[in-house]
């Protein structure tokens, strides 16, 4: 079809819809849903299936038994909507997403923009009777928006470049205002682009990045800032902006907590556990992941009721998450009772429900949540055996939306496309097959709600039109949409009235979610009396009393008493208030609150019935963000003994040790970085005694992560204890235990590594030491001390380690082996005297693999290159379509699944999972089976073709020369984390980078052509269409 013949159909498709709301406007008419098929080419292909007309939707569309579904509105009244929301006037706000995919012209292109088609209307009801039957475009000419809410006398949109605010001030129902407050935002593609707009219980506006990024200003304020690998949080009215932890990719929901939840494409539910603000404020040490994955392994099952669609892009194929968007927690007691609104005496007691659209699947999916200590844990709800529990056989159904609605249903915005994917992650295959489709359905649109059959909606309430005392009264909801809406009305009026019944229902008032809420628009007010936020910390309900250490944070940096009263809760019993205690006694500088930390410490630890112990993961990276110069040494002490009173819990040995080892390095890296050298000095002092000359692992690991901090510091042990005789020679003596220790065949494995890490850092002697490590690379030596012996040699920057590792490789065992050329290939440095063993034919070119291979032979020195070229054989073929051609027999070959498992398990299984096998690293391989054998063909001789951000291949340069590669796991103000291609998580702080850079690439390397023939190319396929049949049929069953 020709672009002008698609333009011309485009523009005749706007004149009828504008005809038709002129015609329902002028004469009355009544709305009828009338199919409006759009003309296409005698020559172009049709589409697998119509479109039912919207009188006929509800016939396909299926809920769990027990409930039903509305359908809310249709075309006309609403076209492609992809977000919604209530004003306090009852006003349903609906963006529509009009120009998706590339624009009315079709001229759209990553970092260019196509025709603007994007609209913001309002949905009214005029008569009063709950159905909806006025609608108004307030707004259009928006390029791809995406998200609204209600504010002030107008809505905020996100529409990137900008986040805007519009009004209508001359009361025609058309927005006369149209101002932007944030821009810079990322214009990439529709779907990773800023959205979101979620109010929270501390008052800011929540944005999802949508991996966008870009460097974001406030117009208000000139503030910048960069939004790579972060979401965001806005005050509108004041033009305040702040990163937020992340990324989510469409949504970012709350629960009635305040607790934050986001999804990506592959991962459809994860909790914020750590907030950002929090993660950056230790520089010295290296965050944790700020996220906790509530549904795990990656691309779990959704349960569809339409027939499966073909896939193009990825491996996620049919049967399986791939488009997971607006996660969202349940908010309201009318679908599932009380719990759901929140009213259980105890967090634990209480099950949160997520919904999660799949638009790809044409299902939105239904989970528990449960409380799991600082966060929670989700499967899918037993009650939704066959199918999800809202699921259309109407393969045009699109939901990309749900929310808790007003009147206590669940909202549904079904965008209503024949074809979902963009454009820009379709093969060339894909696109050719999909180009007459691209904008299918683009004048359709559907709004569905779902409710109890036991249980009708509530009207919607007006709350525009409550006195300040019926809003006060309207906190007392189970309604989450009432009780926001109420608090923001609340501080937009700033009415005194409001305070005297406000502190009354804090102090009084029987239902948690409205004490809450009176506590956090006192705070937003900014009319909370210390004394009354004091009193709150005492309430029954342990989130309340979490949100009051909130709100008293920003007291502790002066107030003594604040500061000993959040202290307290430190050992809390619940996981959630003592975490929140660690992390605002941070705001603090007062010995009570040191020591509260130190009873976090403690309270951090659990000791198992079999007397092992380990630390809350999620407390120790509360207290370490909360260390800081005045608080450091009292840290460091209260780790050394775990004796304080406040350590009850911790009366075992091992249950002290873990608390060490758990705690001991970081805090060592924090005394150094703010200057409290005599903290660290302290930890040395403890670290180097012995008890009967024996050395327990914490000891150990602690000298370890000492000697990593100075060389941070530009020093090491040696220069550390040059003017201390008794500490260097209590070192001295440490080394020679750690000799012993890593040379003793009977000794403890894991011991035995840790002793090779100290011999790798000894302050002298290096040669001798490090010589001894080598020959530790054999086959008397159990592979897990030797991959640590290879780790230990590969930080430092002597050439001759090159020599040592490549010593032991006659012996070496495939996984040592791989890390040895790993450690080799990280330093340039190294290079030559790998490729003089594979000269002299003690290293062969096949022990490479096709990643290692490729990353010599595209290495940015010419030098490196040419010789890899030499020594390798051949360079890899640019020309990715030639070697496609090359194997298109492989697709008419019988393959052998057998042989082709045993090839997966090689070559793959180190970035791929496919059943138990392999790793989750690049895309999980569960359900390929209906990808064409051509496409998979594809896939695996151009992995590059379509690359989606998240698997791009990051390429980090350390300041010590080593280059480190992987897909970006997570990162916050002062960290990475980079996933390698066999799994592992390499966690860098960011002053330890020197260079950083995303690729255009994938993890996956081009080049397999290398280690697969054509046949062995056709056993692959065989085994991986094969194996994801049968783990398909087993999760239909």
């Amino acid at each position: 079809m020709s672009d002008l013949s698609q333009r011309s159909q485009a523009m005749c498709r706007r004149m009828c819809r504008v005809v038709c709301r002129l015609a329902i406007a002028v004469l009355g008419l009544t709305l009828i849903a009338v199919p409006c098929w759009p003309a296409v080419a005698a020559n172009a292909p049709e589409p697998d299936s119509p479109p039912p007309p919207a009188d006929k939707a509800l016939a396909t569309i299926h809920v769990r038994p027990g409930f039903r579904a509305d359908l809310v509105a249709a075309e006309p009244m609403v076209v492609d909507p992809v977000a919604f929301d209530w004003g306090p006037d009852g006003k349903l706000w609906v963006v529509e997403m009009g120009d998706y995919p590339l624009g009315l012209d079709g001229a759209w292109k990553p970092g260019g923009k196509g025709a603007p088609g994007g609209r913001v209307r309002f949905l009214e009801d005029t008569d009063g009777d709950g159905t909806y039957d006025k609608s108004t475009v307030f707004l259009d000419g928006l390029t791809m928006p995406n998200g609204v809410l209600p504010w002030r006398k107008g809505v905020l949109i996100t529409a990137a470049p900008e986040i805007l605010y519009a009004e209508d001030t001359d009361g025609d129902g058309k927005a006369d205002v149209k101002k932007p407050l944030f821009v810079g935002f990322g214009e990439g593609n529709p779907q990773l682009r800023i959205n979101g707009l979620r109010y929270g219980l501390d008052g800011w506006v929540y944005c999802a990045n949508g991996w966008s990024n870009g460097k974001v200003k406030s117009v208000a304020t000139g503030q910048e800032v960069n939004l790579a690998g972060h979401d965001v949080r806005i005050r509108p009215d004041e033009g305040l902006i702040e990163l937020e932890s992340g990324v989510s990719q469409f949504g970012r929901n709350r629960d009635d907590w305040d607790n934050w939840f986001g999804e990506n494409n592959s991962y459809p539910l994860w909790h914020y556990v750590l907030v950002e603000r929090y993660a950056r404020r230790n520089p010295h040490i290296a965050a944790a992941d700020p996220i906790e994955q509530l549904l795990l392994p990656p691309n779990p099952r959704v349960y569809p009721k339409s027939p499966q669609e073909k896939r193009y892009h990825t491996f996620e194929q049919s049967g399986r998450y791939t488009s997971a968007c607006s996660a969202m927690i349940y908010r309201d007691s009318l679908l599932f009772g009380t719990n759901g609104g929140g009213k259980s005496k105890q967090p634990e007691d209480e099950i949160r429900h997520a919904f999660t659209c799949e638009p790809f699947h044409n299902v939105v999916q239904h989970n528990l949540v449960f409380d799991q200590g600082a966060t929670f844990r989700s499967q899918r709800d037993p009650a939704e055996i066959e199918h999800d529990f809202f699921a259309s056989s109407d393969r045009w159904c699109r939901p990309v939306m749900v929310r808790t609605g007003p009147d206590g249903a669940l909202w549904i915005a079904d965008m209503y496309r024949y074809m979902i994917e963009h454009p820009e992650y379709l093969t060339p295959e894909g696109r050719d097959e999909l180009k007459p489709f691209y904008r299918l359905g683009d004048d359709r649109g559907r709004l569905y709600r779902v409710y109890s059959e036991q249980r009708r909606p509530r009207p919607i309430r007006r709350l525009d039109r409550l006195s300040t005392a019926e809003l006060v009264a309207a906190l007392d909801s189970p309604s989450g949409w009432q009780r926001d809406t109420a608090q923001m009305l609340l501080v937009w009026r700033r009415d005194a009235a409001a305070v005297e019944p406000l502190v009354a229902m804090l102090k009084h008032g029987e239902n948690p979610l409205a004490r809450v809420h009176a506590l956090a628009t006192l705070a937003e007010l900014g009319v909370l009396e210390k004394s009354v936020a004091l009193a709150a910390l005492g309430d029954a309900h342990p989130l309340v009393r979490r949100q009051a250490i909130r709100i008293a944070e920003t007291w502790l940096a002066d107030h003594e008493e604040a500061a000993a009263a959040v202290a307290r809760f430190a050992k809390d019993a619940n996981a959630k208030v003592r975490l929140q205690a660690a992390l605002s006694l941070g705001a603090s500088a007062s010995e009570r609150a040191a020591t509260g930390l130190v009873g976090a410490m403690a309270a951090s630890v659990h000791v198992s019935p079999d007397g092992a112990a380990r630390c809350d993961e999620r407390l120790v990276e509360a207290v370490l963000t909360s260390a800081h110069k005045v608080n450091v040494a009292v840290l460091v002490d209260g780790a050394l003994e775990a004796s304080l009173p406040e350590i009850e819990v911790a009366s075992t040995e091992a249950a002290r040790n873990a608390i060490r080892a758990a705690y001991l390095g970081p805090l060592i890296s924090t005394a150094l970085g703010t200057g409290e050298e005599r903290a660290a000095r302290l930890a040395l002092a403890r670290l180097v005694e012995s008890r009967d000359g024996k050395y327990a692992a914490w000891q150990l690991q602690g000298v370890i992560a000492l000697s990593d901090a100075l060389e941070r510091h530009k020093t090491n042990l040696a220069g550390f204890t040059d003017k201390d005789a008794a500490a260097r020679d209590a070192l001295a003596k440490l080394v020679a235990a750690a000799r012993d220790i890593a040379e003793d065949g009977t000794a403890d494995v894991a011991l035995r590594s840790l002793a090779a890490g100290v011999l790798a850092r000894a302050p002298d002697d290096r040669e001798a030491e490090l010589d001894r490590l080598a020959r530790l690379l054999s086959a008397e030596t159990p592979a897990a001390v030797q991959l640590d012996v290879v780790a230990a040699l590969a930080r430092g920057r002597d050439a001759k380690n090159a020599a040592r590792l490549l010593g032991g490789w006659k012996a070496a065992s495939p996984e040592v082996r791989e890390r040895m050329l790993d450690a080799i290939l990280a330093r340039d440095a190294w290079l030559p005297e790998l490729f003089a063993a594979i000269e002299r034919g003690e290293v062969a070119a096949t022990d490479f693999g096709a990643t290692r291979r490729w990353r010599l032979l595209a290495h940015k020195n010419e030098k490196i290159r040419e010789r890899a070229q030499t020594l390798l054989a051949a360079a890899i073929d640019a020309d990715r379509a030639k070697v496609i051609a090359k194997y298109a027999g492989a697709v008419e070959l019988a393959g052998d699944a057998e042989r082709g498992a045993k090839l997966f398990a090689k070559h793959c299984a180190t970035c791929h999972r496919l059943g138990d096998v392999g790793t989750d690293v690049g895309p999980n391989l569960a359900s390929i089976t209906d990808k064409s054998p051509k496409s998979l063909l594809a896939s695996i001789f151009d992995p590059n073709q379509a690359v989606e951000p998240r698997f791009r291949l990051y390429q980090a340069l350390t300041v010590d020369g080593q280059a480190i590669s992987g897909v970006m796991a997570s990162e916050t103000a002062h960290s990475i984390t980079l996933v390698a291609q066999d799994g592992r998580r390499h966690t860098l702080a960011r002053s330890e980078l020197e260079q950083l850079q995303v690729t255009a690439k994938s993890l996956m390397p081009e080049g397999l052509e290398k280690e697969l023939d054509v046949q062995a190319a056709a056993d692959v396929m065989a085994h991986l269409r094969g194996a994801a049949e049968a783990a398909a049929g087993a999760g239909s069953r």
